[in-house]
């Protein structure tokens, strides 16, 4: 039987010692400002590598409960993209959880009781958004992967070869 639970901490243990202490801050906030994603991809790598390394796989079926998956963020009223560690319940057709943002100013999480309250604004702003993982998730019924906006495919495409695929499709030979 999966300990999906264990799988989730395991995950979250190597990102906060693997990935994140890696992460050029400065690097990150002047990619966000100027909508250059190359470095946003770069760590967006990372995150799902480390998912298959801990996980064994990057496609999960409903063996598992609650997982948490590597994600670009979608801010509805902006349009800016971020990335973020999304906690899933898969077990019940991928209901959303939590999330976790990464911003040039650190990882904040939407629910952390021991923010002040300009941490608090900044996230809250954040809010409403749309996820993407990086992940295969066919049982999932809460975000329709078949129409993810072109800035966030080009985004995921490093990270998952049905990306790809799926921009190479558009292309036109005339």
């Amino acid at each position: 039987m999966i300990d999906s639970e264990k799988l989730m901490h395991d995950y979250a243990d190597a990102v906060n010692s693997d990935v994140l202490p890696g992460i050029h801050w400065l690097g990150l906030k002047q990619s966000y400002t100027n909508l250059d994603y190359e470095y946003l991809k770069e760590i967006l790598k990372k995150l799902h590598d480390k998912f298959c390394e801990i996980y064994g796989t990057d496609t999960l079926d409903d063996s598992y409960d609650f997982i948490l998956v590597p994600a670009v963020i979608k801010v509805r009223q902006s349009n800016d993209l971020m990335l973020g560690l999304v906690q899933l319940d898969i077990s019940s057709s991928g209901e959303h959880w939590d999330t976790d943002f990464i911003t040039p100013c650190g990882v904040f999480n939407q629910n952390d009781k021991e923010l002040n309250d300009t941490q608090l604004n900044y996230v809250r702003s954040f809010i409403p958004y749309d996820y993407f993982y990086t992940v295969n998730i066919p049982g999932d019924i809460h975000v329709d992967m078949s129409n993810v906006p072109s800035d966030v495919r080009d985004i995921l495409a490093c990270c998952n070869t049905e990306y790809q695929a799926e921009q190479q499709e558009g292309l036109s030979l005339q």
